[in-house]
Formats: structure tokens, sequence, C-alpha cells
């Protein structure tokens, strides 16, 4: 699930965002059509396979 909340911008400046994306202990990849957002080029994941390494660090409370 997703949760997501901002207003339309309706200055004429660019507005700058931050993007957090949460993925449980038990998040297993699963390959999708398209490029993902943010982009992994280099990613070498097989369906199924959990996320993990430098580009998934794991954080602790």
């Amino acid at each position: 699930r997703t949760l997501h909340s901002a207003p339309a911008n309706t200055t004429t400046m660019r507005r700058r965002v931050t993007s957090i994306r949460w993925v449980g202990d038990d998040g297993r990849f699963v390959k999708r059509a398209g490029k993902s957002s943010p982009y992994f080029p280099d990613l070498e994941y097989e369906e199924g396979d959990p996320f993990s390494g430098k580009e998934f660090p794991i954080l602790y409370p």
C-alpha cells in the first residue's frame, strides 16, 4: 500500500520532493513491464528474490 498526499503546485516555481519507499522484511522482487521508479538499471534480481544489498539498506528502529 502507498500513502501519498500533496496538494497541486499552483506556483510558477518547481517543487522539490523526497520520496522514501519502505519494504517489509518479507518483501520480494517482482518483474514488471517498463522502468521502475526509481530506476535501477544495474539491478540483477530474479523473480522472488528478497531485497538486499546497498540499494536496499536495512533500517533498525
